[in-house]
């Protein structure tokens, strides 16, 4: 394994554990972000990478800011698909009244392409021979699901790309961990709003791609949500610091050539059998950020594969279900990606195959404009996506319109809203499923029962 004889006392400040660091209250920012200012920097250095150099500032929303070390020189398109399109920086671009407070060092950062950190458990990088490939570089431990995840993507990726997962550059071991070299892409993927309907479809078609590929080898993501999914354009960056839609990357969504990626598998599972893989109800919350309906009848476990389908359909929809009698094809996709009943809802693939075949049947929807709406707040459950879509259309897709929810699920659902009540129900159905377990043994293995 490389090592250089800098790396004999290095102390990593922060837990490689995503949830064990989410339970940090309280980090020194500083602390953290002075370990890739540390040995680490000569050490990729050496490896053909400059590390950002980190301001001596933060931001509004406490986010160090990181700048490139090396110029940077604009090229219209990357000459390799796995790196963002980037809008050229010009000096001076970022008003006084945005950064007015700060100190003069800000202006530093500003005026170049940088990124934001928050918790300091990454860095960025340039290729010290091609400075134009921006890279984000985060260090992982080994035997853990990440870096299993990873190196899975990193070896199908020389064959061909993966759709819907970021690309892996290269992975470097260091001091017992990995060092994985990954191009930087651009956030907030929904923002500008999309204007046409066929980029917005290619939009779900990579997130569902990338996430059948992971189930496809039994990898549950669990932490799925949109701030865990980039986009391959990194926009002029002083729009992303005031929150400003990122105007410049409309031009690239209309031409087809953005990409979608999931990233971050830090709470990522691996099972050796999707059937049996299920999760206690508590670790439910861990990456649904907009929860569908998949706990709140006082179950006790779930299946981690269908809520990663549930959760990604419900942050769909929060967006584009209001869309349905402009795009009918929604319709169905959403329904059948959030059906309440588990072992109907369809699968990623299921789901991915679905829109393919969809927009094969339906070509001429992808040209027709997307305009923004006025939206409701209407829960994802209770949103009629199927009201004003032609009768030829439903006739054609009902059968993949999710039936009502039974009166005896919404009662349920009613009583778990009073804690101790849904601890009861939680309690009943476990009695019930472990009763069930044992008399079905009794019928099945009576011999292996008396034996005991």
């Amino acid at each position: 394994m490389d090592a250089t004889p800098s790396d004999e006392n290095l102390i990593i400040p922060f837990s490689l554990d995503e949830y064990e660091d989410r339970l940090v209250p309280e980090f020194r920012l500083e602390d953290r972000l002075a370990f890739w200012d540390g040995p680490i920097r000569a050490f990729l250095r050496e490896r053909g990478y400059a590390l950002y150099n980190i301001c001596s500032v933060f931001d509004a929303a406490d986010c160090s800011l990181m700048y490139p070390a090396l110029d940077t020189p604009h090229r219209s398109a990357p000459d390799d698909d796995r790196y963002a399109f980037m809008d050229p920086v010009e000096p001076g671009h970022v008003s006084c009244d945005v950064v007015e407070g700060l100190e003069k060092s800000y202006f530093d950062c500003v005026d170049k392409p940088y990124a934001r950190e928050n918790r300091g458990r990454a860095a960025y990088a340039q290729s010290i021979d091609r400075p134009d490939r921006h890279v984000a570089v985060k260090l992982v431990r080994s035997e853990s699901v990440e870096i299993h995840t990873l190196k899975l993507i990193y070896d199908a990726s020389k064959r061909e790309p993966v759709q819907g997962l970021i690309p892996v550059l290269e992975i470097i071991p260091f001091r017992g961990h990995w060092l994985v070299v990954m191009p930087r892409w651009g956030e907030r993927i929904m923002s500008p709003f999309p204007t046409l309907v066929g980029p917005t479809l290619s939009l779900i078609e990579d997130l569902l791609a990338g996430l059948a590929f992971l189930h496809s080898h039994n990898i549950v993501h669990r932490d799925h949500g949109y701030k865990n999914i980039l986009v391959n354009h990194i926009p002029v960056l002083g729009h992303e610091e005031i929150y400003d839609p990122p105007l410049t990357r409309e031009p690239f969504r209309n031409a087809g050539v953005l990409q979608h990626a999931i990233f971050d598998f830090d709470v990522a599972l691996i099972y050796p059998d999707r059937k049996s893989a299920r999760l206690p109800y508590t670790l439910f919350w861990l990456g649904a950020y907009k929860p569908t309906d998949e706990i709140f009848q006082g179950e006790y476990d779930y299946d981690p594969f269908a809520a990663d389908v549930s959760i990604l359909g419900g942050d769909l929809c929060s967006d584009l279900q209001y869309y349905t009698p402009y795009v009918p094809i929604l319709a169905p996709l959403f329904d059948g990606m959030l059906h309440w009943h588990v072992p109907s809802r369809l699968t990623a693939s299921q789901a991915l195959d679905l829109l393919r075949s969809l927009r094969a049947e339906y070509p001429n929807l992808d040209k027709q404009p997307l305009s923004e709406i006025k939206r409701q707040s209407v829960p994802v459950s209770k949103y009629d996506r199927w009201a004003g879509l032609p009768d030829d259309f439903v006739k054609r897709w009902g059968h993949l319109r999710t039936p009502p929810v039974p009166w005896t699920r919404l009662f349920l659902r009613r009583v778990c809203e009073y804690g101790f009540l849904e601890s009861c129900v939680r309690l009943l159905r476990r009695i019930i499923s472990s009763t069930t377990a044992q008399f079905a043994c009794a019928i099945l293995f009576p011999r292996t029962l008396c034996r005991q």
